[in-house]
């Protein structure tokens, strides 16, 4: 009688455990899964700040009456005013959150809440304001935007900065 061998050889499921071994590796590295989230809550957060930007602007173009500071500081008097995403009910838009700017009662662009960081809580966005302009600082976490931190026109190279006076927040 003869005998028939049947499966694989040890050597056999050695060479294919380790070629799909070095194609799983090569692939994490072209692919950087990590990276890439970093690379998405990076967006939110630029998006986020962008939209805030434009409702600061269009609230301060259609507010004529008051102040560029009582605008930007509502219902402050010590100036400069602070605030960050650590502010209890920090998303409140009517100038009682952390950006101390009304910016949910425009006509033309209006925000229902504020922005916090897409990531977790312990990461926070800044917000300074005086009688010059105003300031809001994020941090950003993909290698890939890091040139935007460092061109983005403010004071720290390793903060995101938007606003009228980059100069605020040190």
């Amino acid at each position: 009688m003869k005998r028939t061998a049947r499966g694989f050889t040890l050597v056999e499921l050695l060479i294919v455990i380790a070629i799909i071994g070095i194609l799983a590796a090569v692939l994490w590295v072209t692919i950087q899964p990590l990276e890439l989230l970093k690379r998405s809550r990076d967006a939110a957060r630029m998006q986020d700040l962008s939209n805030l930007q434009q409702a600061i602007n269009v609230a301060v173009a259609e507010t004529t009456s008051p102040t560029l500071a009582e605008v930007i500081c509502k219902d402050i008097v010590v100036l400069p005013c602070l605030g960050d995403t650590d502010d209890l009910n920090s998303t409140k838009a009517d100038g009682s959150g952390w950006v101390k700017v009304d910016v949910s009662s425009s006509t033309s662009y209006s925000l229902s809440s504020l922005p916090v960081d897409p990531s977790h809580p312990t990461v926070i966005y800044n917000y300074k304001a005086d009688a010059t302009g105003w300031e809001i600082n994020a941090t950003l976490e993909s290698t890939m935007y890091a040139s935007k931190m460092a061109n983005d026109g403010g004071g720290d190279i390793a903060k995101y900065e938007i606003g009228t006076n980059l100069g605020l927040i040190p």
